[in-house]
C-alpha cells in the first residue's frame, strides 16, 4: 500500500529499502514489474536497497555496493560487469600467471580455484584447462563483499577516481 500512495504522488526520486522483503516470488516479479513500468513511463529514478542479489540483477543501471560502513564498489553497471572478468582454472593450475594485482579475491575448491578480477583489457587465459567469463553481478557483488579490505590510502584513490 505504501508503494502504490508513493507511486501516486509522482515523485522524481523514490527512495525504496528492502520493497520485496516480505512478498513471495510471483508478488516480487508483479511489484518490480510494477515499479519498472511507472520508471519507464516518468523518468523517475529509483534508489533501491536490497540484500537479495536477484532483485537487482536485471533492473539496476547503477551499483553502489557499501560494507561496513564504507564504498566498496560503484559505477555504472555495465561498465563494471565489462572491467571485470571471472577466471576459472584447475586447483592444481598455474596461478602465478594470474595478475596478482587484479585479483579481487581467490575462491578455491579441491578441483579449480576462482579469480574474480578488476580491470581486465584483455581476456587472456594462463594456460590449459583455464576459462574466463564475463561475471553476474551477483558474482561482482559476492567477490567485492568477501574481499579483504584494501588499504586506507587504496581505498582514498579508489574513491577519488
Amino acid at each position: 500500500m505504501a508503494l502504490a500512495v508513493a507511486l501516486g504522488r509522482r515523485p522524481t526520486v523514490l527512495v525504496l529499502d528492502e520493497p520485496l522483503a516480505d512478498l513471495d516470488p510471483v508478488a516480487r516479479a508483479e511489484v518490480m514489474q510494477t515499479l519498472m513500468g511507472e520508471v519507464a513511463e516518468t523518468g523517475m529514478t529509483v534508489l533501491l536497497s536490497s540484500h537479495v542479489l536477484s532483485d537487482l540483477e536485471n533492473v539496476c543501471d547503477h551499483l553502489l555496493l557499501l560494507s561496513e560502513g564504507e564504498l566498496r564498489l560503484a559505477g555504472d553497471v555495465e561498465r563494471l560487469v565489462s572491467e571485470h572478468a571471472l577466471l576459472i582454472g584447475p586447483a592444481d593450475g598455474d596461478e602465478h600467471a594470474v595478475p596478482e594485482h587484479a585479483v579481487v579475491e581467490k575462491r578455491s575448491t579441491p578441483r579449480q580455484v576462482t579469480f574474480p578480477l578488476r580491470d581486465t583489457p584483455h581476456r587472456s587465459v594462463p594456460g590449459p584447462g583455464w576459462e574466463v567469463h564475463d561475471p553476474t553481478v551477483e558474482e561482482l557483488v559476492m567477490a567485492y563483499l568477501r574481499a579483504p579490505k584494501p588499504p586506507v590510502a587504496a581505498r582514498a584513490e579508489e574513491v577519488a577516481a
